[in-house]
Order: C-alpha cells, then sequence, then structure tokens
C-alpha cells in the first residue's frame, strides 16, 4: 500500500465485551455481518475502495461476504511476511 492509497477512514469493529473464543455468540454472526455490511453502505463514498483485514471467527467472514456485492469492487489482500506488507491478490468486480 502506497502513501497515496492509505485509507481515509479506518473502522475499528469489536464486540462489546472485547475479543475473546465467546466474544460472537453464534446466533448472532449473521446479524452482525449483516450490520457490518449496512454500516459500510452508509459510510462509503462513490470511488471509495474497501479493504478488510479481518480477525475474526471464519462465520464471521463468511456472513460479511454474503453482502459483499453491495459494497460494490471487493479487493482481497494477502500479508507477504518475508516482505513485510500486504498486496492486492485477487479483484472481486461487480
Amino acid at each position: 500500500m502506497t502513501p497515496d492509497e492509505s485509507p481515509r477512514v479506518i473502522l475499528h469493529i469489536q464486540p462489546p465485551g472485547g475479543p475473546g473464543r465467546d466474544s460472537v455468540p453464534r446466533g448472532v454472526v449473521t446479524d452482525l455481518g449483516e450490520s457490518i455490511v449496512e454500516t459500510l453502505i452508509r459510510r462509503k463514498k462513490t470511488g471509495d475502495r474497501l479493504r478488510f483485514f479481518i480477525a475474526a471467527p471464519n462465520a464471521l467472514s463468511l456472513a460479511l461476504g454474503r453482502s459483499l456485492n453491495a459494497l460494490g469492487d471487493v479487493r482481497l489482500m494477502d500479508w507477504i511476511k518475508e516482505e513485510m506488507r500486504y498486496v492486492e491478490t485477487f479483484k472481486l468486480m461487480c
């Protein structure tokens, strides 16, 4: 990521009780994913590119993925440990 591509807004989402093994109950994962996507839709401006860096249960990542087409083009990033940086590895175009 170059300085020109630095994020203008960082949206940090964390469960009310903080991170932990049981911080996202199974029954609320889908609702939480939809709520996050709705928040992103409200905040996103035309031309904005979204990057997701997720440390969450896989189920939450899947719940987010169900609604990603509402956010426009999606870029998947991968951490290159040897270079200590993220690189774009895949584009999903809407």
